[in-house]
């Protein structure tokens, strides 16, 4: 074999394999303790078979190690590929990769032969720049490994992709691709639905439903929340967050009555400061529906109350107040927008995101023109059509910055 250690009674001495695990037709223990003296030579075929063995107790034991026969007939190779899991177990576990932990990874691109390790080198890839909310890359990564692990039939291991692969090319708006792999799932692979945990069923079930809502296709978006339902019949965050998305597709289909009553169970039930808010936002978007501005004041006030609490993530706090001002404007609740612009225009700018910039400006050019209109100039004392526009070209400058 060329090996400078024997690769057999290695793996099984570092992982506590008994022998008797290994045995199977072809293979004896006899044979196997020749093997790990020295006695026989290992073939291809033998290699294959052992491997297989050895996978099937990984598997059982927990263990992220997947063996092809070239593994074993070459040390070398094994040794490598053992230094190399080891390195992408503990990126794993570390919460911020940092510059230097990427450029170890991306220069293992150099020395990864096996399509296992390969395959969750990408998706070790994906998942960091998904996390850094870098979309674009993070997708490529992550079907370079999807692909990995379907060609060596590592079907599970993909289907763990697939949930977020959907919507990412979701939030990319690149529906034909989301498309193409969630019908992949519910078409190919129905056989395997049963063999998955029901945390991966339900996780898939949600962001197909949110993908086919994105899409218009209604019923078929609450057919998904459906099987979810089937699975996760028990109260927790997912069930909240299920519902909620079930109100808003109820709300898409004009059902106001309908969705109004399922997110007021939610409300009055969860614990959860996420699922309040995002129960909260659709209901005032109910209120902007039903042109109902004595319901919808009083929600706002809640919400906004809530949100002075969410200054953690600056994107996502920006995000729920353009949402609120936005909704504020549509049913005129302009004293609402006025109270919060200055904050709005504080959070933006901290936020750093262009797109979220470009729609506070667009806000205020059509405050405006508001102020434009006959007795509009004295709605706010503190705000005028020359303050609104100074705000405005202020933010214009910092747009242009970005």
């Amino acid at each position: 074999m060329g090996n400078s250690i024997n690769t057999v009674k290695y793996l099984r001495d570092r992982y506590d394999i008994m022998q008797k695990y290994l045995i199977c037709k072809g293979i004896s223990r006899p044979y196997l303790s020749n093997l790990e003296n020295g006695k026989v030579e290992l073939s291809h075929e033998m290699a294959y078979r052992i491997a297989e063995k050895f996978n099937e107790v990984f598997r059982e034991k927990n263990i992220d190690v997947r063996l092809v026969q070239e593994d074993l007939m070459n040390s070398g190779r094994l040794l490598n590929k053992l230094k190399l899991n080891e390195e992408l177990a503990h990126f794993a576990r570390l919460e911020n990769i940092g510059i230097e932990e990427m450029r170890i990874l991306e220069e293992s691109y150099l020395i990864v032969e096996s399509p296992y390790e390969y395959a969750k080198l990408n998706s070790l890839l994906g998942n960091y720049y998904h996390y850094k909310k870098s979309n674009s890359k993070s997708i490529q990564y992550l079907v370079k490994a999807f692909d990995a692990y379907l060609s060596k039939s590592l079907v599970e291991e993909g289907i763990l992709l697939l949930s977020k692969i959907v919507i990412i090319y979701t939030d990319l708006k690149d529906y034909n691709s989301a498309l193409a792999y969630d019908n992949f799932f519910y078409n190919e692979l129905q056989e395997y639905h049963t063999q998955m945990e029901d945390r991966l069923m339900e996780k898939f079930h949600y962001n197909s439903a949110l993908l086919h809502k994105k899409l218009g296709n209604y019923e078929l978006a609450l057919d998904r929340l459906d099987m979810l339902e089937v699975i996760g019949s028990r109260r927790d965050q997912r069930n909240d967050f299920a519902n909620i998305l079930r109100g808003n597709i109820l709300l898409a289909q004009v059902k106001v009555d309908a969705s109004e009553e399922i997110l007021k169970l939610v409300l009055l039930n969860t614990t959860d400061r996420m699922a309040r808010i995002y129960t909260l936002i659709t209901l005032l978007e109910i209120d902007v529906e039903r042109k109902d501005k004595a319901s919808f004041v009083p929600k706002a006030h809640s919400l906004l109350s809530m949100l002075k609490d969410h200054t953690d993530e600056m994107s996502q706090y920006a995000f729920y107040l353009l949402t609120v001002l936005g909704l504020s404007y549509s049913i005129g609740a302009f004293d609402i927008i006025f109270n919060n612009l200055e904050t709005a225009a504080s959070i933006i700018k901290k936020a750093g995101k262009r797109g979220q910039l470009e729609e506070l400006i667009l806000l205020l050019n059509k405050l405006e023109l508001e102020f434009a209109k006959e007795g509009f100039s004295s709605y706010n004392v503190n705000w005028s059509f020359s303050t609104v526009s100074t705000m405005k070209n202020q933010l214009m400058k910092v747009y242009f910055r970005f």
